[in-house]
């Protein structure tokens, strides 16, 4: 159960039940250091709740099938609609989805360029 003790991890759970992600963008819309998303990862894997690929540079996440712990398994299967309604979770995730490869984060209010894995910052109408 520590792999759920902490709000943070919880929310990577929700935000892995919508897609694959890597660091980054858990680390967006966190709004929390990439060492303590990876931190957190790793908890959440050790535990048999995710598994990652490696892309390039990029580790991208994914919840695990359950296919190795009946207690993984089980424990994604009862996560799959707990804290639905928790405003927080419920905020995190609608603004998760609303954030396209191009666009506006309302999460954190700044503007994003998608590269071939991760978002990365940038300026309207500002080329490199």
């Amino acid at each position: 159960m520590k792999a759920l003790s902490d709000p943070n991890r919880v929310k990577i759970i929700k935000l892995l039940q919508q897609r694959d992600l890597c660091v980054c963008k858990l680390r967006t819309a966190l709004a929390i250091s990439q060492p303590s998303v990876s931190k957190h990862l790793k908890i959440i894997e050790d535990a048999g709740l995710t598994t990652s690929s490696k892309d390039g540079l990029h580790v991208n996440y994914r919840l695990a099938d359950g296919s190795t712990s009946p207690y993984a398994s089980t424990l994604l299967g009862s996560l799959r609609h707990w804290l639905d309604h928790d405003p927080a979770v419920a905020a995190l995730v609608a603004n998760h989805r609303t954030t396209g490869p191009i666009g506006l984060s309302r999460w954190t209010g700044s503007y994003f360029t998608s590269n071939s894995a991760c978002l990365t910052p940038s300026i309207p109408g500002k080329t490199s």
